[in-house]
């Protein structure tokens, strides 16, 4: 998903989209207009047929939206909203969005559940030959990226994308490195929103929706934040099956597809009870473990005994450390965002990509419960009176050595960690965000 709003030059919209053709091989759109333009390229995962191309637009052809993600409650809405006598011509869920924008306006992002990105164009105010109202959103927990950027200051156009590298390629940013992004990436292993790797491009805060009117300064608006935590006072069992009930649900949704869908397997707790719930509902489930053949704590084994339980394909993809720099090439050419955990789910998506368009995976499961020492050791994020906050803090004291001293050996791993991550990090800067 690309796009522009106060630029007349549809050109960038098109070379933006061919710079990311890779993310949709299954159809292209664009909708250009006075002061703007709009693209698409699809995976399609639900409606699988042409009326799901995109940009889709509304039946008096006045609103049109282009929509990157998944709504897993799209089906009860478009039922409601078909009985109310509107008019669907596909059975996407963009045009359900679509819908339910002209039903609520910018509220309508309150009835959504899922994973998102969109841009809808609203004609109705200045009619087809004028500039629309432009409204970009983002999911709750921003799981699907839109990266903004302004390269003529907070008075000119703004370019949205789904990628970093877009922008770069149709020139509206220079492919040089943040600093602070940097920092966090070698803090905490990613870097942390609204911040990109990138100077000069940021991504629309999560849980909120972004304005942009002609003549007006953009107006955003923060539709969802993460709600206080509460003292359970059921039994241990009681939330047990609560927690249970909420699982299966979840993974029901996510699940849903009008293509196959697979799921990455490493053997561990989360992604095991996950394949386990998916394979009660899919006899044919796919999975996918990543096997080191010469590293140390290999879960292969584990995994392949499991989906043997479970009756599902099991797939292994095996890997030799003597690869892994080979790869670095190529993994940096096709990154987005860094992330310490990216090297080992891109091996393993190239792998699915060959049979499945969508997977599931534990990711989070360790977030949410804790799975690791350095998840625990992590308070609640808070601003201190000095402006300071608990994650500038925390990367205060990881580069203080009077903090703690290490041990030797996690010296060492920290020295390979570095010197790889500082590889990457340097094919990123000279060849990743190449023209």
């Amino acid at each position: 998903m690309n796009g522009s709003a106060g630029d007349d030059l549809a050109g960038h919209v098109r070379q933006m989209l061919t710079a990311m053709r890779h993310r949709g091989p299954d159809g292209e759109g664009v909708a250009a207009f006075n002061g703007g333009c709009i693209g698409m390229v699809r995976l399609a995962l639900v409606d699988l047929s042409t009326r799901g191309q995109q940009p889709i637009w509304s039946p008096d052809g006045h609103v049109c939206i282009v929509f990157n993600g998944e709504i897993y409650n799209y089906r009860e809405h478009r039922k409601r909203l078909a009985l109310a006598g509107y008019e669907f011509k596909s059975d996407t869920d963009t045009e359900v969005i679509l819908a339910l924008y002209l039903e609520k306006g910018p509220d309508f992002v309150n009835a959504l559940r899922g994973m998102f990105a969109l841009a809808i164009c609203d004609f109705r105010q200045r009619g087809l030959s004028g500039p629309p109202t432009v409204l970009l959103a983002r999911d709750p927990f921003g799981i699907k990226p839109l990266y903004l950027v302004r390269p003529r200051g907070d008075d000119g156009p703004t370019f949205f994308s789904s990628e970093l590298r877009p922008l770069v390629r149709a020139g509206l940013v220079e492919p040089i490195v943040d600093s602070a992004g940097l920092r966090d990436y070698f803090s905490f292993g990613f870097v942390l929103q609204p911040r990109t790797i990138l100077a000069g491009v940021r991504n629309l805060e999560r849980g909120s929706v972004l304005i942009l009117e002609p003549g007006r300064p953009g107006r955003s608006i923060r539709y969802w934040r993460e709600p206080p935590p509460s003292d359970s006072q059921g039994s241990f069992q009681d939330e047990a099956r609560r927690l249970r009930l909420i699982l299966e649900e979840s993974i029901r949704l996510h699940a849903m597809a009008d293509t196959p869908v697979g799921a990455f397997l490493s053997g561990g707790i989360d992604s095991s009870m996950l394949v386990a719930m998916m394979a009660r509902h899919n006899s044919h489930l796919r999975t996918y473990t990543l096997r080191m053949l010469d590293g140390d704590g290999d879960e292969s084994k584990e995994a392949a005994e499991f989906a043997h339980r479970m009756g599902c394909t099991h797939i292994e993809v095996e890997v030799r450390s003597s690869q892994i720099r080979d790869l670095v090439p190529r993994f940096a050419a096709e990154i987005d965002q860094p992330s310490t955990d990216g090297f080992n789910t891109w091996l393993i998506s190239r792998a699915a990509a060959k049979d499945v368009k969508g997977v599931l995976s534990g990711l989070g499961g360790d977030e949410w419960f804790s799975g690791y020492p350095v998840v625990r050791r992590m308070a609640p994020s808070r601003t201190y009176a000095s402006g300071q906050s608990d994650v500038e803090a925390r990367q205060a004291r990881i580069v203080d050595r009077r903090h703690a001293r290490p041990h030797r050996r996690d010296v060492r791993r920290t020295v390979a960690d570095t010197c790889f991550t500082l590889d990457v990090v340097g094919r990123l800067a000279r060849g990743v965000f190449s023209r």
